[in-house]
């Protein structure tokens, strides 16, 4: 048995949940307990992400499945482990593991549930070891933020369902509560396993951050890092032949960096018609489009600057790229739709890009207005 959190104690050969009241919890286990907190409560820290994960993993029933599919995704997690271990309870495991005030959102994840659960963890532990963050700062992530409901034949599964918790409009909600808009943000989380981009409503979050101004990061896995490392060189050296590093980022960046969220698909109609409305009244696909664009470009920029392998000459040339690029954008944006290319330039602005924040906030009002 291995204690996880709070109060959970988990079978490693079977990976059944046995569940002890603790901290006074009282009726945390009923209905009201999911709905009578905010959703930004809803989160867990990376310490206890760790141990619940941890957790999982020494269950046979994990070990059964990576050997089958080659890794263990969200969508198993949830419903091999979470959905059982939480039947009944009405509360997600996050706020099973933080009793009945819940714990307080600092960074909100955005990721596509099909990326490989270990991919996950560290992105998440890269992203806090790069900006220093203590592992108790807490973050919030969907599958185990929101109550995953069972219902069955045998289990008196009290809810809340997930379209009721979705009627909160909860990831609005933390994304714009005070401790993720004063915190780390929205980060977007980059695996090899999955894209993030191609699943709804990861390009939704981005546009509700984006529009209400809040910071937009970007973490991802070792193997995701190895990858773009690869693609990047590639280009530089064979292409390149080291002797333009902005046109090989150019290069790198239409192969690797660039979306097309449009695409994206929802496994609800009326999720995806909300969505498309969303983003369609926020300045269109294509600025989404290039925001993501940008940020990952910021993304990656940042990153090569703490690799040794990278000159110093070689990342003036890289910094060089990324302002003309955003320049380029703004200007393009400008001469074929004035507002949106306001919008853009105080997005890019907010990414890194050299504009004054008071031409955001001034485009984004106008945008509203319309």
């Amino acid at each position: 048995m291995e204690r996880i959190g709070y109060f959970f104690f988990f079978q490693a050969e079977d990976g059944i949940r046995d569940a002890q009241e603790s901290r006074g919890l009282g009726d945390v286990y009923k209905r009201q307990a999911q709905m009578s907190l905010p959703p930004e409560r809803w989160a867990m820290s990376l310490r206890q992400f760790k141990q619940l994960m941890a957790g999982i993993r020494s269950t046979e029933r994990y070990t059964e499945l990576k050997r089958r599919h080659g890794m263990v995704n969200m969508y198993m997690v949830c419903d091999d482990f979470i959905k059982p271990w939480t039947a009944g309870t009405g509360c997600s495991i996050a706020l099973l593991m933080n009793g009945e005030h819940g714990l307080a959102a600092d960074a909100m994840a955005s990721h596509a549930w099909g990326e490989d659960n270990e991919e996950l963890e560290q992105a998440l532990d890269n992203f806090y070891t790069h900006l220093k963050l203590d592992p108790d700062q807490a973050v919030w992530i969907c599958t185990l933020s929101q109550y995953q409901c069972k219902p069955s034949l045998d289990t008196d599964d009290v809810g809340p369902t997930i379209g009721e918790q979705l009627e909160l409009d909860p990831f609005t909600k933390v994304i714009e509560s005070d401790g993720v808009a004063n915190g780390s943000g929205l980060v977007a989380i980059h695996t090899t396993s999955a894209d993030l981009y191609t699943r709804l409503w990861c390009p939704f979050e981005i546009s509700r951050a984006a529009l209400k101004k809040i910071k937009l990061t970007a973490a991802a896995s070792d193997s995701f890092r190895e990858a773009m490392d690869a693609d990047y060189f590639y280009f530089l050296k064979d292409v390149a032949a080291n002797s333009d590093a902005a046109t090989a980022f150019e290069m790198f960046a239409l192969k690797n960096l660039t979306v097309q969220t449009e695409n994206a698909q929802c496994s609800f109609a009326a999720d995806e018609a909300m969505i498309r409305q969303h983003v369609e009244q926020s300045g269109g696909w294509a600025l989404l489009d290039k925001i993501i664009l940008e940020r990952r470009k910021r993304f990656f920029n940042d990153y090569t600057r703490t690799k040794a392998s990278v000159s110093s000459s070689v990342q003036q040339q890289l910094d060089q790229s990324v302002r003309e690029s955003n320049l380029r954008a703004m200007k393009q944006f400008e001469s074929a739709v004035p507002l949106m290319g306001k919008v853009l330039g105080g997005v890019l602005g907010a990414l890194g890009a050299d504009e004054d924040q008071g031409e955001m906030d001034d485009a984004f009002a106008a945008l509203e207005k319309e």
